[in-house]
This record gives C-alpha cells, structure tokens and sequence, in this order.
C-alpha cells in the first residue's frame, strides 16, 4: 500500500486486494471515496507505489507475479493506461515510483532473478541530446550514435537503442533515419501517451547487488 496527498490535501491510496490478488486505488474527493480496481489480470497489485503529477493524475509501479514482470499504471485524464515496463525474468518487487519535474516516472526495483537493484526510467524516442524535445538539434548526436555507437553512449550517458530506436525494431540502425526525420520535422515536444509505452526503457541496471543469506 502506498498513500499520497494531492495539492487539496485528500488522500490516494493504491494497494492490493489479498482476497482478489487485483490492483486497487481510492480517493477522496472531499465527500466520499472513489475505489476502482485497476487490474485484476492475474495475481497483480503487490509493492505499489504512487506518485501523482501536477494535474493530479495518478501514476502507479506494481508487481505482476503472475508474469513476475514489473507493471506501470497511470490515469491521463480520461482512463487508465497500463503498461509492462521489464519482464526480463523475475522483477518487480519492492517498487518505489518518482515523478520528475516533467511528470516523467522513475522506478527503482527488485530483479530477483539476478539479485540486482533496477532503474527504469522514461525517455524520449528521438531525443538524442536528451533535453526534453526532439529538433534539429538532435542530428548531429543522431549521426554519432549511428556511426560510434560507444562514443554516443559515453557521451549521453544512454545506449543509442533505447532513444534512437525511432522505428521501434528493437536497436538503432541506418533503418531509423527516416522515422527520425518525420520525429524532428513534426516538432514532437513531449513523452507520449503511455498507451504506446515503449518510453519505458532500462538504465543504470545492476547499480547494487545484494545476495540474499
């Protein structure tokens, strides 16, 4: 269960319903509750965090341990979109959700398959200068990623094939220049709607490792 207090002071409250194994949330609204469940595919719902953006709007870490995958839900003002964020083995537990001064969400959990402490955090597809918006002045690193992937990368501080992957085939090739293109001509400023999360990508991974006794 995790509680957190929007800009009025009423409560929200995500949490797991043992009787269900289903992913819950209620809040008040200042006359009564709201409760919803969220996802009931399977045993979902345990570690939650939650976090809440300027708007207000809900966003939620938890444990999908019918998968063993670490899931993300977020409410955009109309419905809630949720999204499988890692499910490279066994990972998940121990959530904890942060929202940056941009509402973009980071994660910090559990990898039980390696007993490792994880980070995912969102980035923007097309960004290769990674200063929030994707323009004309991303070409340049674009064409060092693509030509000295490792250079890219110890410059940024990111693999060039979770934010240079415009046409979402998995890695960053010559494939990707046109998709590119149409990103900095059409002047995107801003992450995606979580419906399509591919914004979701792993970084810094193993930064501690605790073996369990």
């Amino acid at each position: 269960m995790h509680a957190f207090r929007d800009s009025s002071g009423n409560p929200h409250i995500s949490y797991w319903d043992y009787t269900n194994y289903d992913l819950k949330y209620a809040a008040w609204d200042g006359n009564g509750w709201k409760i919803e469940t969220l996802d009931s595919n399977g045993y979902v719902g345990e570690f939650t965090s939650l976090a809440l953006d300027s708007a207000g709007n809900p966003h939620i870490s938890y444990l999908d341990y019918t998968n063993d995958d670490l899931k993300y839900a977020t409410w955009d003002g109309n419905s809630w979109n949720i999204e499988t964020v890692d499910s490279n083995g066994w990972v998940g537990d121990f959530t904890s959700l942060a929202l940056d001064s941009s509402g973009n969400p980071h994660i910090s959990y559990c990898d039980h398959t390696k007993w490792d402490l994880k980070y995912a955090y969102a980035v923007l597809v097309g960004d290769m200068d990674r200063n929030g918006k994707t323009d004309t002045d991303d070409i340049n690193p674009f064409i060092l990623a693509i030509t000295d992937p490792n250079g890219y990368q110890a410059m940024y501080g990111l693999d060039p094939n979770l934010i240079g992957d415009c046409d979402s085939s998995g890695n960053m090739d010559t494939d990707d220049i046109n998709p590119f293109v149409a990103l900095i001509t059409g002047g995107a400023s801003a992450i995606p709607e979580p419906a399509g999360l591919t914004l979701l990508a792993l970084g810094a991974v193993a930064i501690t490792r605790r073996r369990r006794q």
